[in-house]
């Protein structure tokens, strides 16, 4: 039964290396493709304050799949969207500078990027703070 264990994880371990640039669960040896898009910048816990300057970054895993990607910052309690940009961005557009406002100003913010065309599933920053 051991040796029967220890093969089943080695091939399971080779075949996720096999793989590579794909994210695999070595517990079921399931490929995982990584998000089509994915928000790297700003980063849970980062406190910035109003009128600072915030570098929105993302990566775009699959340019082929976007064609359209739209940033939206929420601020809870209120999770009304405020739309960031006026315009769309496309691939190889990953970044965006915002100034933030006071309207924003909250301990519970999220940036939200959406593609508008392909029906990709979005993604979202974690939480940081707009303080005064």
């Amino acid at each position: 039964m051991k040796k029967n264990i220890v093969c089943q994880s080695l091939i399971l371990t080779i075949m996720c290396m096999l793989f590579a640039g794909m994210a695999c669960n070595k517990s079921t040896g399931t490929k995982t493709t990584p998000s089509a898009m994915v928000v790297l910048q700003p980063k849970a816990g980062q406190t910035f304050k109003v009128g600072d300057t915030i570098n929105i970054k993302w990566q775009v895993n699959y340019p082929d799949s976007i064609s359209s990607i739209v940033l939206w910052l929420y601020s809870l309690p209120d999770s009304i969207p405020m739309s960031l940009a006026t315009s769309s961005f496309a691939y190889p557009d990953t970044t965006f500078s915002w100034v933030a406002d006071s309207a924003a100003a909250s301990n519970h913010c999220y940036i939200k990027l959406q593609e508008y065309f392909n029906n990709v599933p979005p993604d979202s920053s974690g939480t940081f703070s707009i303080t005064y």
